[in-house]
Formats: C-alpha cells, structure tokens, sequence
C-alpha cells in the first residue's frame, strides 16, 4: 500500500480547516435556529443509537459478503465496519479503507487486486441503489407532494443504466503493460464476484437496508427536534447522505455531508439550516458513537493479527 503523499495530507488539512470555519462562521451568523440543539429530546437520542449499531452491522455484512466467492469467511465483519468507520473519522482520503486492506491481506491472504475488484463492486452496487432509491423516491414525492426535479431525474436513470451496464460487462486489455496489467487483475477480481448470481441480490438488498435505517435515523433526528418529516422526504437525504461519502477529501467527509444536507434539502421544501442541523446533530451522534466503540473494535483486529506481528496502520491512501 502507498501512504498518502504530503501533497495530499495537506490538500485534505487545508480543506478542513477552510470547511470547520465555514460552519463555524455559519453557526455564528444563525444562533438563534442553532439555540434549537439545547431543545432536542433526549428520549429520540437511544433510537438512533441502536439504529446505527444495525447500520454498522448491515454494513459488516456486506463487506463479509462481497468477499465470499473467494472463499473467505469473515466473522469478525462488525468489528472491521466499526474500526473502518473510525479510522475513516479520524484520517482522511478513506484511512479505514487501507486498514481494511491490510487486514483482509494479513488474516485471510486477499490480494490487494482483490480487494480493490470487491471495492470496485461496492461502488458500482451502492451507486445502483441510490439511483434505484433516488427514482422510487422522486416518485413518490412527486404523487404525495408535487416534488420533482427533472435533472436529478435524468441524472438516477443514467447511473442505473450505466451500473446495470457493469453489472452485466465483461472486459480484458489485450496489450499488457504495467498499468492495464494490474487492472485486469481487478476487472478478473469483479468477475469473481459477479459471476456469483446468489450473492449480487443480496450485495443490492444490504445497502437498500442500510438507506432505510439512516432514513429512520434522520425522521428521529427531526422528531427530537419537534418536527415531523415524512419517511420518504428522509430517504431522499439519505440517498444524499451516501452519495456524500464518496467525497473523501476530509476526515469522515467533514462538511461534505453537511453541505449535501444543506444543498439539496431545498427540492423537497426543508430550510437548508434546518437540514443542515439535523446534520450536525447525526454527525456529533455518530462521532461519540465511533469513538466509544472504534478503539475497542481496532484492539479487537489488533489481536487477532497478533500471530502475524503486524500492527494495524492507520493512515493510508486509497490507492493500493
């Protein structure tokens, strides 16, 4: 694996320290609506907790599934989706995601071309169900409310066309040289995966359920604010929410999810400041939540990789 460069490091710092001070300034210029967070019922706050633990399990599942036509067998998957997650929140440019590399190479011998062909599928899948969601959901709020946007519209119907394209297209450079080398290897990796038919259906319907349980965690969020929001008007910024974290210029995509909270909670009628509080509150939820059971989650990994005697890295780049 590469570190990330210098260049990279402060690219992400500077990006963070400009995004911190623009929520900072923000905060400042809108106390009054911010006041709102001292008024949040406590009682909505054990929801969303055990919401997230099923989010992070769901989101195990799917990293132990998407491995297993290569005959691995991770059990220790809700561990790995934790200290992934926490990594990610504390390191930019996706640091979890080279852990995660790391540890799959080490415990169970998966080649980082592997990895990246399971990485590959990941994106491809998620991006099928945001657009798939993203249109089911434009539907509905189109009947219930008369909401509809033609150009995110247009924009969901090309990422599922060109995803089931994917899904279904098999590819191999000819000429090998370094570069198209390693990535067949990869396109060879995906074919592994896909090739599996039981287990695509269960790769779509995993992040289907994730979206849900965050569109509950979002409807809680509000109802602790004293405001009612309607399930499909949540799923909307759930999609949104996904399609945040593939952002990853920040620490946890710090101000990312924010900003898509904030951009795009217009089209379905909520004051962008409102979302974007709502944002802040999942986000402080989140943080707490990771920082309590990322550490116990990383020594976990630490000791099974203990026989190895490699230690866990925790800043990587994305690229492997």
């Amino acid at each position: 694996m590469i570190k990330m460069t210098n260049h990279k490091k402060i690219i992400s710092i500077s990006l963070t320290i400009a995004l911190v001070g623009f929520f900072a300034y923000f905060l400042y210029a809108n106390q009054e609506i911010f006041k709102e967070i001292q008024n949040i019922n406590p009682i909505y706050i054990l929801p969303i907790i055990v919401l997230m633990l099923i989010f992070q399990y769901l989101n195990g599942v799917f990293l132990k599934t998407i491995v297993k036509p290569y005959d691995i067998n991770v059990k220790e998957h809700f561990h790995l989706s934790i200290s992934a997650n926490f990594l990610n929140l504390i390191t930019p440019f996706k640091g979890g995601t080279g852990m995660r590399a790391f540890y799959m190479k080490k415990k169970y011998n998966l080649k980082y071309s592997e990895f990246i062909a399971s990485m590959f599928g990941n994106y491809i899948i998620v991006f099928l169900v945001c657009a798939g969601l993203g249109l089911i959901t434009f539907s509905m709020l189109y009947l219930l409310y008369g909401i509809f946007n033609l150009y995110l519209f247009l924009i969901f119907i090309g990422v599922i066309l060109a995803t089931i394209t994917l899904l279904n297209f098999s590819f191999k450079f000819k000429k090998e040289n370094f570069f198209t080398k390693n990535l067949n290897k990869v396109l060879k990796g995906w074919e592994v995966v896909k090739n599996h038919k039981r287990i695509i259906p269960l790769l779509i319907l995993l992040p289907i359920g994730g979206r849900l349980i965050y569109a509950f965690i979002i409807m809680f969020t509000f109802k602790g604010l004293g405001i009612e929001i309607s399930f499909f008007k949540a799923l909307y910024l759930s999609v949104f929410q996904l399609l945040s974290i593939f952002v990853n210029i920040t620490p946890g995509s710090l101000g990312i999810t924010e900003s898509f909270f904030y951009l795009s909670s217009g089209i379905i009628n909520i004051k962008p400041e409102l979302a974007l509080l709502v944002a802040l509150i999942i986000r402080s939820i989140n943080i707490i939540f990771l920082l309590s059971l990322g550490p116990i989650s990383n020594f976990i990994l630490f000791k099974k990789l203990k026989n190895t005697g490699k230690s866990i890295p925790v800043t990587y780049d994305k690229t492997i």
